[in-house]
């Protein structure tokens, strides 16, 4: 979407907050109305900063999915020549002992 060099104020925006589509405002509007910018975004909203027409800045929620971190996730077991690693360290300690 190509942004609007003149930016809609931010209670037009407000009103629909169900579109997904990035809405565009003036940084200077978005200065006066941050508090109320900031609660649309909380709900889903995504905004698209302008300053003197430009695009400066784009304002997105954070994607908050209860996703487990990579060291706490479940691997497969790594396995070389048809066993796993552990059962060939197993096997070596035991060749190594006798």
């Amino acid at each position: 979407m190509r942004p609007n060099a003149k930016a809609v104020g931010l209670y037009g925006l407000l009103g629909n907050l169900k579109g997904k589509q990035m809405k565009t405002v003036t940084f200077t509007e978005f200065c006066h109305r941050a508090a109320a910018c900031l609660n649309a975004v909380e709900q889903g909203e995504t905004f698209r900063i302008l300053r003197h027409g430009r695009p400066i800045a784009d304002l997105t929620p954070i994607k908050t999915g209860k996703t487990v971190p990579s060291w706490k996730r479940c691997i497969e077991p790594i396995k070389l020549r048809g066993i796993s690693v552990s059962d060939m360290i197993i096997k070596e300690r035991d060749e190594h002992r006798r």
